[in-house]
């Protein structure tokens, strides 16, 4: 089943996102894919320009994160860990 994120994110590029958002198409890339992180305010921007709620928005990128939060909150890497 599609949820509300992926039903937003099929008409929408990553270019047109990066420009609704003041970000970069490969940001926006790699946020999607769980490879990159991003600050709250970050994503409050995707969230409003999917036109999804943050608790959609984390659902997404919760899945597509490998266990890990893709966004500034919780721990911070220790130094030598892998990303």
């Amino acid at each position: 089943m599609m949820g509300k994120v992926e039903r937003s994110l099929k008409g929408l590029s990553n270019s047109e996102l990066a420009r609704k958002t003041c970000t970069s198409e490969s940001f926006i890339s790699l946020l999607l894919r769980g490879k990159r992180r991003a600050k709250v305010g970050t994503l409050r921007k995707v969230a409003d320009a999917l036109g999804v709620s943050m608790d959609d928005l984390d659902q997404y990128l919760s899945r597509n994160s490998q266990g890990e939060k893709p966004y500034g909150w919780g721990e911070p890497k220790k130094a030598g860990e892998a990303a």
